[in-house]
């Protein structure tokens, strides 16, 4: 076989079964590959661009935020610095006399000051029907009312919740067997007043062992100088208990 030495690309021969030589391809023909070579490589200069223009950008936001918080931090220390100095001043210029005499506390602690009283019985005055009590033992207390023999003295006009429980008990009930449960209230200008009464009748039967109880309890509203106290019709049935026979008020 023969080549053509005037062909620009170099000639293709194409063999048919018989082993004859086939007609070559026209001069001009562009040649083919049965693959195409790899695309070539994109520059990556740009996405490092990208990427260091975000970590500054995050760097900046940073900044500002601290900036953002240190400017708080210091307006905040100038503002209680400011209310430090104006509670220095005032008390600077309270008078050095209003001091001695105690007179600092203020409303809100005037506020604070309670009414309130809870005695426990004591004992039985003979030939009276009216309770004695313990103002300061054991569970007994008194804040913002006063006790002198047997009642309670308010300090304060307003409205108070007074309440009075007694037990009863006995080895033989009584005959009649009726028990009468009183609180008053007397002062300077007038009788004593009943408030609160309770009547207990059949609460025994013969001559077994027995008890019982009475409780009372309302707001009432009671001026200053008022005296309560507490009755009963037989005061030997009363049982002596702290626990059981009690007498208080607190203003509400």
């Amino acid at each position: 076989m023969q080549q053509n030495l005037n062909y620009v690309y170099p000639p293709i021969f194409l063999m048919d079964r018989a082993g004859q030589e086939a007609a070559a391809p026209a001069a001009n023909m562009v040649p083919t590959w049965v693959s195409l070579p790899p695309p070539a490589k994109q520059p990556q200069r740009w996405c490092r661009r990208s990427c260091i223009t975000t970590v500054l950008i995050f760097l900046l936001f940073l900044i500002l935020c601290a900036l953002g918080l240190g400017a708080y931090q210091i307006l905040r220390m100038h503002g209680e610095l400011a209310q430090l100095k104006q509670a220095v001043d005032s008390e600077h210029q309270m008078p050095v006399l209003q001091k001695q005499v105690g007179l600092l506390e203020t409303l809100a602690e005037r506020r604070e000051i309670k009414r309130i009283a809870h005695l426990t019985v004591l004992n039985v005055t003979r030939g009276s029907k009216m309770l004695l009590w313990e103002p300061e033992k054991d569970v007994s207390f008194t804040d913002g009312v006063s006790y002198e023999d047997g009642s309670l003295l308010i300090n304060e006009t307003g409205h108070y919740f007074v309440y009075s429980r007694v037990r009863l008990r006995g080895a033989h009930c009584p005959s009649p067997p009726e028990f009468t449960h009183t609180v008053s209230r007397r002062n300077q200008h007038s009788k004593p007043r009943s408030l609160l009464q309770g009547l207990k009748v059949g609460f025994c039967q013969g001559d077994r062992s027995w008890s019982s109880s009475s409780y009372l309890g309302a707001v009432l509203r009671l001026r200053r100088l008022d005296r309560v106290f507490v009755s009963v019709s037989d005061p030997q049935l009363v049982s002596l208990d702290h626990y059981s026979t009690f007498f208080g008020l607190y203003k509400v």
